[in-house]
């Protein structure tokens, strides 16, 4: 999972590894029952959750199925964008 964010005048990049496993059932709020069942995943994270909540940079995060982490790096390495892991 990655995040992008402004950090005054230049860019960080929030990655982070994880394993996505099917959800429990849930209902989202707000609906009348039934409500739908949407989409989701559980992430099961590489690393300690407390160090990942506390360099959040937002609710949305960009999810890309297999390690692509060190693409992503790489990627940030060339564009002189930071890497906050």
């Amino acid at each position: 999972m990655c995040r992008l964010a402004s950090r005054g005048d230049h860019y960080t990049m929030h990655v982070v590894t994880g394993d996505a496993e099917t959800p429990q059932p849930w209902e989202e709020a707000g609906w009348a029952p039934p409500a739908p069942q949407l989409p989701g995943l559980e992430i099961r994270l590489h690393g300690d959750m407390e160090e990942f909540t506390q360099k959040v940079y937002g609710q949305h995060y960009i999810l890309s199925y297999g390690n692509n982490s060190g693409l992503v790096k790489d990627f940030c390495g060339l564009a002189g964008i930071d890497v906050v892991g």
